[in-house]
């Protein structure tokens, strides 16, 4: 775990990104060009990875298909050409990247070395391990803090009702990221390949005056110190890898199909707006 600060205006966005599985014939590689193109030309707006930047996958390795021929020039097996093939695609944001993390993709290979690591270093970007608290000030002053990690969480409900599947899985997902971290405002995993966003539970609540009773409402803190986890925003910060291409075999496929996209989270005046899906 590694502990990440950044200086931030008081007006920003941040696009919270996970699984690009860069060198997969399954990695939206035009969904990624579009999520730097939007951070580059968006006033005050920055990134962080949460891990799975590339596929990974050796061809000993019960996941790996070997690109179609037409395509063996375009997508790249070998897990160092991968890396530098991340790393150019994401070259022209790299002063906006306020963390890379590693994911489970990365460190199965990690008896070649550290990949994640050396796609930061290449990056000259912070590396935050496969989890970080990042601490965003405003002139040396904290506004909140985020904790991200890539996560080992498959998010999934046997309910027959779709709404009832959908909290089922949100409910998982706060319950996995709560405890992690008692003094983040936002709290973010990746991993699932899936686009899920929590937000504080507005809770009345009922207070005595002398004019009688009042009713209030909880709606999230920034507070620096410990956060009710009902007043944390949670997201799982989906993929940008497919599940599924005509004529081509994959592992994904015995999954559910998902939305394809990241995070955005949105903040004004240093308090957090909202936290958004960012469909690539």
């Amino acid at each position: 775990m590694q502990r990440v600060t950044r200086e931030c205006p008081k007006t920003f966005e941040i696009i919270a990104g996970s699984c690009t599985h860069v060198g997969s014939i399954m990695c939206h590689r035009n969904g990624i060009y579009k999520t730097v193109n939007y951070i580059r030309s968006t006033k005050n707006c920055y990134f962080i990875h949460l891990g799975d930047w590339i596929e990974a996958v050796m061809t000993d390795d019960k996941r790996y298909n070997a690109p179609p021929r037409e395509l063996q020039d375009k997508e790249q097996p070998i897990p160092l050409l991968q890396a530098d093939d991340a790393v150019s695609m994401f070259e022209p944001i790299k002063d906006r990247i306020i963390v890379g993390l590693s994911g489970n993709h990365e460190r199965k290979l990690n008896r070649f070395g550290n990949i994640a690591k050396y796609i930061c270093r290449e990056l000259q970007i912070p590396y935050g391990t496969e989890s970080c608290r990042i601490i965003l000030n405003y002139k040396h002053e904290p506004m909140f803090n985020i904790f991200a990690m890539h996560g080992n969480r498959i998010f999934t409900s046997n309910a027959k009702d779709f709404e009832q599947r959908i909290a089922n899985k949100k409910a998982a997902l706060k319950l996995y990221l709560q405890e992690q971290m008692g003094n983040a405002a936002v709290m973010l995993c990746g991993h699932a390949h899936w686009i899920g966003i929590v937000p504080p539970a507005p809770r009345l609540y009922l207070v005595d005056s002398p004019d009688g009773m009042k009713q209030s409402y909880l709606s999230g803190s920034t507070d620096p110190g410990y956060i009710q986890p009902d007043q944390r925003w949670y997201a799982c910060c989906g993929s940008a890898r497919k599940s599924r291409l005509d004529g081509y075999d994959d592992y994904a496929q015995n999954y559910p199909p998902v939305e394809l996209g990241f995070v955005k989270i949105i903040v004004q005046d240093g308090k957090i707006k909202g936290l958004e899906p960012f469909l690539i």
